[in-house]
């Protein structure tokens, strides 16, 4: 039971990262779109704690349910729970100086470069862990 947990969270947010980069990379307007979301959220006090509340206990279910920390594949799944609760839990305890960086960093998002080296970014590591998957299942 708990391998077939493991199994369809790396192929959960594996497939999640190709979609993802696949649509940054088709629609150039998307991450301006995503960004002034944001922002919105961001200017909302109790939408910044809803979403970061969602976000920490992915973060937890990925963690608990994938907690592996051997060199290989795997260890990005791991760092992805891990990522998703220390940035929630910072989200949740520091919003208002999370709000300030984020306007100084948005610059970057906007960034036509940003899009391409991020949709290629997601798309890359979703298509290894899928692929590493699948032949280490072919192995056993």
């Amino acid at each position: 039971m708990l391998i077939d947990l493991y199994s369809l969270v790396e192929n959960v947010i594996a497939s999640s990262l190709i979609i993802g980069g696949i649509a940054f990379l088709v629609n150039s307007h998307i991450p301006r779109s995503l960004f002034d979301a944001f922002t919105d959220i961001k200017n909302n006090e109790v939408l910044i704690y809803l979403t970061a509340w969602m976000f920490l206990i992915l973060g937890f279910i990925t963690v608990w349910v994938h907690n592996d920390w051997y060199f290989g594949y795997s260890i990005i799944i791991t760092l992805f729970g891990w990522i998703l609760v220390i940035k929630a839990s910072l989200w949740l305890l520091f919003p208002r100086h999370l709000i300030h960086l984020a306007k100084k960093m948005s610059f970057i998002v906007k960034s036509h470069w940003f899009r391409i080296v991020y949709g290629l970014a997601l798309l890359l590591i979703g298509a290894f862990i899928l692929v590493k998957q699948h032949t280490d299942k072919l192995s056993l």
